[in-house]
């Protein structure tokens, strides 16, 4: 069917292919299997879309260094991003209860489903659907976008607890996922629904940067057990992680493997991440009143160089120290 047009195959050709999506849409209420950590988790089919949001919650979770602790960037964005891509509750209606149906049509429904999905409304999110066919294989494809500025707390505590950081500092924050699912209608009339469903991850990246707007950047200092206010004279944050989706085959392809519904029931697929993370900031302390000690503190931490010996640099009448930063639980393996 050519977007924006309707089935032309006659009624009964064009109800075949309403059933064919249908069937696809509707879940078996099944759960995942909660396999162990060191293998995939096996996906137990949940419908077209919800398959795969159980998918994409199985991927590695990452973890951005901010001085001596560390954060998972889920926990500041939408509590289910992964989730917003379930729509076929409303691909299922509109499939079931119009006697023509076009691909257009069913695009933005699912679109709209999409962007109705995303709870944050501090959020701005820019979603583009797609689905066409071409002989016997349906193509419906997805592309997000979803930013939002968020303000991160910062803290680094020296190894010998002499120095304490701590401040807050804006960001923006991007998701960029896109994915196309196919389904081979020759395949899935023949009752082989998995091995006739497939997905394929185009693009699931993360990137956080530095905000541009206006803010106050000070920071609060506890140094030789006396209180500072740092006036930060340069500061940066930035991460980024990739997650890739691939299978066990040796694929040498530039283009991302489809993986069928079959592979995601058995586990044969795997999960890459590759993520790093910079944060740097400088700065001279404000005397508070009774105080005539001068302070300069300097940090440069990088997760791609040796993570378990970063340094904090200091400047006082006594001339410059230097600082192994605490490590406040555990780190984020390095990718």
């Amino acid at each position: 069917m050519t977007p924006g047009m309707p089935w032309r195959q006659g009624r009964q050709d064009m109800k075949k292919g309403i059933a064919l999506l249908v069937l696809l849409s509707c879940g078996i209420s099944a759960f995942s299997d909660q396999g162990n950590g060191a293998s995939s988790i096996k996906i137990t089919y949940n419908g077209l879309t919800g398959t795969i949001c159980d998918l994409l919650e199985t991927r590695p979770k990452a973890r951005i260094v901010l001085g001596s602790c560390h954060m998972d960037p889920a926990d500041i964005v939408e509590k289910s991003i992964d989730r917003i891509f379930d729509c076929d509750e409303v691909s299922n209606k509109y499939l079931t209860e119009n006697d023509e149906c076009y691909y257009e049509q069913l695009a933005e429904i699912i679109k709209e489903k999409i962007s109705d999905n995303v709870m944050d409304k501090t959020a701005c999110v820019y979603v583009m659907v797609d689905a066409s066919e071409d002989r016997s294989i349906v193509t419906i494809s997805v592309a997000m976008n979803y930013s939002k500025t968020v303000i991160l707390p910062v803290y680094v505590d020296s190894a010998n607890s002499e120095l304490k950081v701590s401040f807050s500092i804006p960001c923006s924050i991007e998701y960029d996922i896109s994915f196309s699912v196919e389904v081979d209608s020759e395949k899935v009339n023949a009752d082989d629904k998995l091995n006739g469903s497939s997905v394929r991850l185009d693009d699931y990246t993360l990137n956080i940067k530095p905000y541009e707007g206006e803010w106050d950047y000070t920071a609060t200092v506890v140094y030789n057990n006396s209180l500072y206010e740092l006036e930060l004279e340069e500061h940066s944050i930035e991460a980024y992680a990739n997650w890739t989706l691939t299978d066990d085959n040796e694929n040498n392809d530039e283009e991302a493997p489809k993986i069928t519904y079959e592979q995601l029931s058995a586990g044969d697929y795997r999960w890459d991440i590759g993520a790093r993370s910079h944060l740097s900031f400088s700065g001279k302390a404000k005397n508070l009143p009774g105080q005539d000690e001068t302070l300069e503190i300097s940090v440069d931490i990088d997760d791609t160089m040796d993570i378990e010996d970063q340094r904090i640099a200091v400047t006082d009448e006594e001339g410059s120290r230097e600082f192994g930063i605490k490590v406040m639980g555990d780190r984020p393996k390095r990718h």
